[in-house]
């Protein structure tokens, strides 16, 4: 499964692998795919310690047709599949869950740092100072985590895979700052004012969680959680997929393709 380029695969006909777009004699077919890991985490307060950093935003990885793959980046080759093929499928988790779909992996987003720590690194960084991964996200933007886009201000990448433009992977605000304003909720979760905690990112964005503010009170606060991430396949609609039990999923068809998303779990998937 993941064949994507002629080095790696038992077809020898490079003309007729470049050619097909479909199923072929049922046998071999493209996947388009958008893998992204769960979002970093937001840093937290203590006592007299300074405010959390905003997380960073999951990995981002893609190659659907006409759309953008992570840091703002040319979209990756579909992969290759033909029947009786198998391959994990992992759904990132909140707080940096790594996403894998074959051979694509995202890493999951920085934390946002603590106190007057430094954010950690990931797919995007988390702030202050994480570094993203080229092709998966940015590096952070000050207290703000960095973004699967390319500017350095946390933003995500829109994708319409799903029949329904969503933004996802944006990085979140540190300790009184807003998560970055491109993109709405497909960002990390608004960073909580003074005395209070910070947001958490939603679900299946690969959002960072938001920093906590600063307390006048003796109990220390929390940095919001990062959201979870996301695995989607794009392919023919004439191919049919055995997905384990373990992973949460759903499919819909239209013009001649079918988009299977999914939203949590790991397991195995096989082409029938």
């Amino acid at each position: 499964m993941a064949v994507t380029s002629m080095a790696n695969s038992s077809i020898r006909n490079a003309k007729k692998y470049n050619n097909m777009s479909g199923v072929t004699n049922g046998l071999f077919f493209f996947v388009e795919y958008l893998v992204l890991a769960g979002g970093g985490k937001g840093g937290n307060y203590a006592n007299g310690q300074g405010f959390g950093r905003g997380g960073g935003g999951g990995g981002y990885r893609s190659s659907i047709i006409g759309e953008l793959s992570g840091s703002s980046s040319t979209a990756e080759p579909r992969a290759a599949a033909s029947s009786g093929d198998t391959f994990t499928v992992t759904v990132g988790g909140g707080n940096g869950g790594t996403s894998v779909f074959g051979s694509i992996s995202c890493t999951g987003g920085g934390a946002g740092g603590s106190y007057n720590g430094a954010g950690a690194n990931g797919g995007s960084g988390g702030g202050t100072g994480g570094q993203g991964i080229s092709g998966q996200g940015t590096n952070a933007d000050g207290t703000r985590g960095g973004g699967a886009g390319t500017s350095a201000s946390g933003n995500g990448l829109y994708s319409s895979v799903t029949g329904t433009q969503v933004g996802r992977g944006g990085g979140a605000g540190g300790a009184g700052q807003a998560s970055t304003t491109i993109y709405g909720s497909g960002k990390g979760s608004l960073t909580n004012g003074q005395n209070s905690n910070g947001g958490s990112a939603p679900a299946n964005r690969g959002g960072g969680g938001g920093g906590a503010g600063q307390s006048d009170e003796p109990h220390p606060k929390g940095g919001g959680a990062g959201g979870s991430g996301i695995v989607v396949l794009k392919y023919p609609d004439a191919v049919n997929l055995s997905i384990a039990a373990g992973l949460a999923s759903s499919t819909t068809t239209s013009s001649g393709f079918k988009v299977t998303t999914f939203t949590g779990g790991t397991g195995t998937v096989e082409v029938l």
